[in-house]
């Protein structure tokens, strides 16, 4: 798109002139107060408003060029007034020289000056004291939508060239606001009841919502996609073009130059001093009706305006809408989803849980497997599995080499032959961890994980395994003179080392009868 540079450039030249307009009506609404305050208090309140909106409102990129266009906005008003309307009283009026030693704060000052002194010599030479009233309410609504497309612009499309924003809340609100002053400031015969504005701002939103909310039912289903591709396409194609044909075209400066100056003539007609003349109202009825051929051109062009303008706030407001409505219900069927996965899962791992429990009542039948490695089958990230896998080893190791442990043996039983096979290594911690994570759930320290680690890699260096296992198992001693007896209660295994003397009774139970057991 080749023109798509100028349109931006076009919609930050357009900020700034919104924020020139908007300095130059505050200094003309104090100029043209007289003696009364209330201009000086309204012009207190549209400048905390405005910095409010700009502060919370507008992206944080764009406060600094709101700044900038305010600045430039004061440097045009203060030429303006010097060179052109001051003279005019007989007020005298020197420049100091220092403004123009920034180049930047001068060319917008010159800027802004001409096109105020452009707007004035339109006011003063289109004057008129009729006034249309149906223009009126076109302006109200154009306010009212181009406001509606900056917020929702604002919301659903990145901030692209500067600062749209401001352009749009300012301009529209200025727009309508003032519209709106001017239309509770007629007389009944005059407004043609266009008086009763509650109705007509009820009607103007109303009718941007219920459009909206059809426009986004009809987006649904197949057009969904379609449509939010289209309308973030024309969201970004018209909004630049359409503040560009407003400003060039001239109808929504006229609009804001006539309400600007029926603004100020309603706060200054008590106090008007008399070597300050305002000029009068453009004449709109002149301007944009279809008796005259040449101006049927601008009477079109400000119908097709402010229908689009409202066209692009009901496609806006209906995105939004669209947009909201698609997100919801993309979570909604995600977390069905996510429940669905839930109930799957927790049907899976309650099997898993029964096959588990199943094994591992097997394995207390069986002997335990032989593992060439202590991470065998098992996590080496979990202190638990470590223990676990490492006296498992151990045992398939002393297998290997013909001691093996009976099915009937606790460990602290079979403690004794691992000693006397593994001579000079510290078997005891294999055992006692054992012990701990299997009957206790209590995982090894780290430094307990480090030292079984580099005692069963010691083993497994002075231990490799045979390639022919022994058919019996090696006599003892004390294996020849151990009686068998029955395996120890569950409460007797968890203990705190390998001595069982020293394991504390169950609640209730004192020593003795813990012996007696």
């Amino acid at each position: 798109m080749r023109w798509a540079p100028l349109a931006l450039e076009g919609t930050r030249l357009t900020m700034e002139v919104a924020w020139i307009t908007i300095a130059g009506a505050l200094a003309l609404l104090l100029i043209g107060a007289g003696e009364s305050l209330v201009p000086v208090w309204l012009a207190l309140i549209v400048t905390v408003s405005g910095y409010i909106l700009t502060r919370w409102i507008v992206p944080a990129g764009a406060t600094m060029a709101a700044a900038r266009g305010i600045v430039a906005g004061g440097g045009a008003i203060v030429i303006y007034l010097g060179v052109v309307m001051l003279p005019q009283v007989g007020w005298d009026f020197s420049w100091p020289l220092w403004f123009w030693q920034d180049w930047q704060e001068g060319r917008h000052a010159i800027v802004g000056g001409v096109m105020l002194g452009v707007f004035w010599w339109r006011g003063t030479h289109l004057g008129q004291e009729v006034v249309w009233v149906n223009n009126l309410a076109q302006s109200f609504r154009i306010g009212v939508a181009v406001v509606v497309v900056g917020v929702v612009v604002d919301v659903l499309i990145d901030s692209y060239s500067g600062a749209p924003i401001p352009t749009f809340l300012f301009f529209g609100m200025g727009i309508a606001s003032f519209a709106l002053i001017h239309i509770t400031s007629m007389d009944p015969e005059q407004s043609a009841g266009l008086r009763d504005w509650p109705r007509m701002m009820a009607l103007t939103v109303g009718g941007i919502l219920i459009g909206s909310v059809l426009l986004a039912v009809l987006a649904e289903g197949e057009l969904g996609r379609f449509a939010g591709t289209a309308f973030g396409f024309a969201g970004r194609l018209f909004l630049p073009v359409l503040v560009v044909i407003g400003w060039v075209f001239e109808i929504v400066i006229q609009a804001f130059v006539w309400a600007f100056f029926e603004v100020v003539r309603f706060f200054a007609t008590e106090g008007e001093s008399p070597e300050l003349q305002l000029p009068s109202a453009p004449d709109f009825e002149r301007i944009f009706t279809q008796s005259e051929e040449e101006n049927r051109l601008l009477y079109w062009l400000s119908r097709i305006f402010g229908w689009a303008a409202v066209t692009a706030a009901v496609v806006g407001v209906a995105w939004f809408l669209w947009r909201l409505f698609s997100g919801f219900r993309g979570r909604r069927s995600q977390a069905e989803m996510g429940e669905e996965r839930e109930r799957l899962q927790g049907e899976t791992t309650i099997v898993e849980d029964l096959s588990s429990a199943l094994s591992a009542l097997a394995a207390r039948f069986r002997r335990p497997p032989k593992h060439d490695d202590i991470t065998a089958d098992l996590d080496p990230n979990n202190p638990v599995s470590v223990a676990l896998g490492a006296y498992r080893g151990l045992v398939a190791l002393a297998d290997d080499h013909g001691v093996s442990r009976e099915g009937w043996e606790t460990p602290e039983e079979f403690h004794p032959e691992l000693s006397r096979l593994f001579v000079g290594q510290d078997i005891g911690i294999f055992t006692n961890s054992f012990v701990r994570a299997r009957y206790g759930g209590i995982p090894p320290s780290g430094e307990d994980v480090g030292q079984i680690r580099a005692i069963w890699a010691n083993i497994r260096e002075l231990y490799p395994p045979p390639r022919h296992k022994p058919e019996t198992k090696p006599a003892t001693a004390a294996t020849e003179e151990r009686p068998i007896r029955a395996p120890l209660p569950r409460w007797m295994r968890v203990r705190s080392d390998l001595r069982p003397h020293e394991e504390s009774p169950p609640p209730g139970m004192g020593p003795d009868d813990a012996r007696m057991m």
